[in-house]
């Protein structure tokens, strides 16, 4: 059973990254998030931004976050995504169309 909630969770966690990083529908959450700050040579850099813009950020902190829900009864929430996300790479895999983030 350990193990389906692994591969739920994995599927979970790498369609959200998905989803944060690339698509356009969530578009409106990066743009927002780029605040800007002063650095020590007093030029502006972008702080959330960064962070969620990087897929490889995405996953590392989806994975922290959703790790306790995997372990716990609620676990079932996550299937949708999880489906989602399989489909997605079933469709890449199949070579009939490409995700192209839209």
């Amino acid at each position: 059973m350990m193990a389906i909630r692994l591969v739920v969770l994995t599927l979970v966690v790498w369609r959200l990254a998905l989803l944060l990083t690339y698509e356009k529908s969530m578009q409106w959450l990066r743009d927002a998030l780029h605040t800007y700050e002063l650095n020590e040579f007093g030029e502006q850099k972008r702080f959330l931004a960064k962070i969620v813009s990087c897929f490889w950020c995405n996953t590392l902190w989806l994975a922290a976050l959703l790790w306790p829900v995997a372990l716990s009864e609620y676990w079932t929430w996550m299937l949708p995504f999880a489906i989602s996300g399989a489909a997605i790479l079933l469709l890449n895999w199949s070579g009939t169309l490409r995700y192209t983030g839209e």
